[in-house]
């Protein structure tokens, strides 16, 4: 094991326990502090990669920040970022451990996090409510009130988590009982009470529990299985991070590829897929964090996303192609775009851009992590060196001021539609779809 020490954003010093082979997970343990030197060295002794937070440094400088606390981005930024200073090649959605106060924060961050952040949590104990001054932000769907004077902010119980909850009761120290873990997790799909044997865990058995629910929890997904065999005259698009949505056999001719931003496929990546699902588009995923974990070049990923078009052109049986992209994959989409063989291009009848930016980089970075820029290439050039072909940019009206959109007026072939809301329009997916479908009816039509 190498024990070493890291310094990002809110965290302030984060101590890391890395094992002595290649990490085959991560775990971030958010702890009281020095509580976490045992069961890291446990866990790392296991294959993880182990990132210790300390609670209340942390609740205390999110306490600092303006409108209302999100520990999901902090907490998923650090994974990236320590992922990436340390030279993993792929990156390994971390499992969240809580105990003491850093049970209840996990528990936040999860229920806030869209799909895809996080593997799971385990916690140690639960005690809803939590020492901090501002509060928590919704996010994905998060409950929550103000207790005690308003000193506290107490998390509630939501229907259903994106990823397992496992929270053993632990009888030592102060914290929910088991009748209480129960009463909060009743109606939870996702949440699972695991109640010691004889009134309290001994303490070999609530640590070996405890890796049990890591090691269940951190074990690598399976990649998705092509819907059909490919014929023998198609590359194949083994290694490439595609997600399947097929739609049943239809007259419908045209599928799309949807690039994904910086968090990968999750939240509105995913949605956005479904939404234009729904309308009758078959969709091809493609997890932009995991392909642009590692230095790509533009006509690489042209050269892949060239060979997964033509893959799946043929295997669903489809002639044209709608190009979508969302934050950094619309970033990017416009170099891709005009690195395609003219053959394919000529097929693509529509680059939608959704909530650009001015800047495109082929590689996630660690400045980007940290809020700065990374060496970004201008995407205005690039649209425009797409010589007039359809293009849509979709942004919200909260991020006008940084968005590509209103630089595009003068383009040929470039359209731009301001809707409301931020980054994410406010989770209005579907409508995002429909002005996508909208785009692709021949002018005139009703």
């Amino acid at each position: 094991m190498e024990k070493s020490s890291l310094s990002f954003g809110r965290f302030g010093r984060v101590e890391v326990l890395r094992p002595s082979d290649a990490p085959r997970g991560v775990a971030l343990l958010l702890t009281g502090p020095d509580a976490s030197g045992p069961l890291a060295k446990a866990l790392a002794s296991r294959g993880a990669l182990v990132l210790s937070i300390d609670t209340t440094v942390f609740l205390k400088r999110l306490a600092q920040g303006q409108g209302c606390a999100y520990p999901a981005g902090d907490l998923e930024a650090l994974s990236q970022f320590s992922q990436k200073e340390l030279g993993l090649p792929e990156y390994l959605h971390p499992v969240l451990i809580g105990s003491q106060g850093g049970a209840a924060l996990a528990y936040a961050a999860l229920a806030q996090s869209p799909e895809n952040t996080f593997r799971g949590v385990v916690t140690l104990g639960f005690d809803a409510e939590l020492p901090l001054a501002i509060p928590l932000c919704r996010g994905n769907g998060l409950a929550r009130a103000r207790t005690r004077g308003g000193v506290l902010e107490r998390v509630k119980p939501v229907s259903a988590l994106n990823a397992p909850w496992r929270l053993m009761v632990d009888g030592q120290g102060k914290g929910q009982g088991l009748a209480e873990a129960r009463a909060f997790t009743q109606q939870m799909q996702g949440a699972q009470v695991i109640a010691p044997p004889e009134g309290t865990w001994p303490p070999e058995a609530r640590l070996g529990t405890l890796l049990q629910f890591y090691e269940d929890l951190s074990q690598p997904r399976p990649p998705p299985t092509p819907s059909a065999a490919p014929p023998a005259k198609l590359e194949s698009v083994s290694g490439l991070p595609l997600i399947e949505l097929p739609t049943p056999p239809g007259p419908a001719d045209t599928l799309a590829l949807l690039l994904s931003g910086d968090g990968g496929w999750a939240g509105i990546d995913k949605h956005l897929a479904e939404a234009l699902n729904a309308q009758g588009l078959p969709v091809l995923g493609w997890d932009s964090l995991r392909y642009f974990w590692k230095r790509r070049t533009p006509e690489e990923t042209a050269r892949d996303v060239e060979r997964a078009l033509t893959h799946y052109l043929d295997t669903w049986g489809k002639q044209k192609v709608v190009l979508v992209g969302y934050s950094r994959g619309a970033d990017l989409l416009p170099a891709i775009t005009a690195r395609l063989s003219p053959a394919l291009r000529e097929r693509v009848i529509l680059v939608a851009l959704v909530a650009p930016g001015k800047g495109a980089e082929f590689e996630v970075h660690i400045t980007d992590l940290l809020g700065g820029g990374g060496n970004d290439a201008a995407v205005l050039p690039e649209v425009e060196a797409l010589e007039g072909k359809p293009v849509l940019c979709l942004y919200g009206d909260a991020e006008a001021a940084e968005s590509l959109c209103p630089l595009l007026t003068k383009v040929p072939g470039a359209k731009t539609l301001m809707l409301k809301g931020g980054h994410h329009f406010d989770g209005d997916y579907a409508r995002v779809a429909r002005a996508i479908i909208a785009a692709l009816a021949p002018e005139g039509a009703p």
